[in-house]
C-alpha cells in the first residue's frame, strides 16, 4: 500500500474511533468532532423519540460507539438512518437499563421517516362506482404492515408506549395524498389483506378469499369471507387499497 493510501486510513480510523496513537493536530480535531455532530444530529433528526428514551450520556456513547463499529456505507445522511437501525437491531448490545420496546420504537420511527421521504405517488384520484365483486384491487405503493409487540404508535411524554402490556399490535402506515404520514391500528386480517395485495396486484376480493383460504381454519372462512368486502372499502376510503 501507498504512503498516501497509509496516510488516509490512519485518518479515517481517527474520525471513527479519536485513536490516542493515531497522529494528529488541531485541524483533525476539529474535522472529527465535526463529522461526529453531523452524522449524531442526522440520526437524532430521524430518531427524535428514540434519542428522547436512550437520553445523554448514554446517546452520545452509543452514537460514538456506532461511528465506530458501522460501515457507514453511503455518503447520504439521510439513508444514515437504515444503518443506524441495522447497527441498533443487529450490533448493539443491549443494557440492563435499555427500555425493551427500544428496538420496536426505533423501528417504527424509521418506517415513517422512510415513507415520507420515499419517491412514489398514488394513482390519480378516479371517480369510480362503489366496488363490486368483481373490482380489480391493488395496494398503495406507499403503505407499510407492521406487527409490534408493543404500542408503539401510542406513546406517553417520555416516548415510551403507553402500555407495557405485550401485543401483537397491527399497524398500517400510509402516507396520504397531501403527503402526511398516517397510523391506522388495525386487525391481523386487514393486514393481511394489504400484504396479498403488495404481492399479487389486480385481483378481485374473491381470489383474495382464495388465497386466504388456505391460511383460515374452516370455523373461521364464511367469517372472513363477510367481513373481506367492508374491510376492502374501508381501507379505499383512506386510500391505502385501490379498485377499478
Amino acid at each position: 500500500m501507498k504512503p498516501f493510501q497509509l496516510t488516509q486510513l490512519a485518518f479515517t480510523d481517527y474520525l471513527r474511533r479519536g485513536d490516542a496513537g493515531t497522529p494528529r493536530g488541531r485541524r483533525q480535531e476539529i474535522y472529527r468532532d465535526s463529522v461526529y455532530k453531523n452524522i449524531s444530529q442526522a440520526v437524532a433528526d430521524m430518531f427524535p423519540v428514540t434519542k428522547r428514551v436512550i437520553q445523554e450520556p448514554r446517546w452520545d456513547l452509543m452514537m460514538r460507539e456506532f461511528i465506530s463499529e458501522c460501515t457507514l456505507r453511503t455518503p447520504y445522511l439521510h439513508e444514515m438512518g437504515e444503518e443506524f437501525l441495522a447497527y441498533l437491531m443487529h450490533v448493539r448490545k443491549p443494557l440492563a437499563t435499555d427500555e425493551p420496546s427500544i428496538v420496536e420504537v426505533a423501528h417504527f420511527e424509521w418506517i415513517q421517516f422512510a415513507l415520507y421521504i420515499a419517491d412514489a405517488h398514488l394513482p390519480e384520484r378516479q371517480d369510480a362506482a362503489a366496488p363490486t365483486e368483481n373490482s380489480l384491487w391493488r395496494a398503495s405503493p406507499l403503505a407499510v404492515g407492521l406487527t409490534y409487540s408493543y404500542p408503539v404508535h401510542m406513546l406517553d411524554e417520555h416516548g415510551l408506549p403507553t402500555r407495557r402490556d405485550h401485543g401483537p399490535n397491527h399497524l398500517l402506515v400510509y402516507r396520504n395524498r397531501n403527503d402526511d404520514v398516517e397510523v391506522l391500528a388495525t386487525d391481523s386480517l386487514s393486514l393481511r389483506m394489504v400484504q396479498l395485495l403488495q404481492a399479487h396486484e389486480g385481483i378481485t376480493h374473491l381470489q383474495q378469499y382464495q388465497r386466504l383460504a388456505g391460511e383460515l381454519g374452516a370455523h373461521s372462512q364464511d367469517l372472513v369471507l363477510a367481513r373481506m368486502q367492508d374491510i376492502l372499502a374501508s381501507l379505499a376510503d383512506r386510500e391505502v387499497l385501490f379498485y377499478q
